[in-house]
């Protein structure tokens, strides 16, 4: 959890996008080591924010639909109305698993 914090604080205060997607990486891979998939879900999310705001949209959209698919598998159905009304680019061209 503190990885993704830091990465979110170098990306939100110091505007340091290679130090952002540097422990992204970091922070993900540690979710895998320890499979903390809560953890990963929210991470998925905020990190399709923020490379959707530098311009990476192939990753956005990747990420996007990686996090709507948790929390799909969750049943957070609100949630992934919520993620259709704002991202509907990311999410309506394909079918996506619900």
């Amino acid at each position: 959890m503190y990885m993704s914090i830091e990465a979110f604080r170098l990306w939100r205060f110091k505007g340091d996008v290679k130090g952002t997607i540097l422990k992204l990486n970091k922070a993900f891979n540690y979710c895998k080591k320890r499979d903390n998939l809560l953890i990963k879900t929210v991470m998925l999310e905020y990190s399709a924010y923020f490379y959707e705001s530098i311009g990476y949209r192939k990753s956005a959209e990747s990420n996007m639909k990686a996090a709507y698919n948790a929390f799909s598998d969750w049943g957070a159905l609100e949630k992934l109305k919520m993620l259709r009304v704002h991202y509907p680019e990311y999410l309506s061209h394909e079918i996506i698993k619900t």
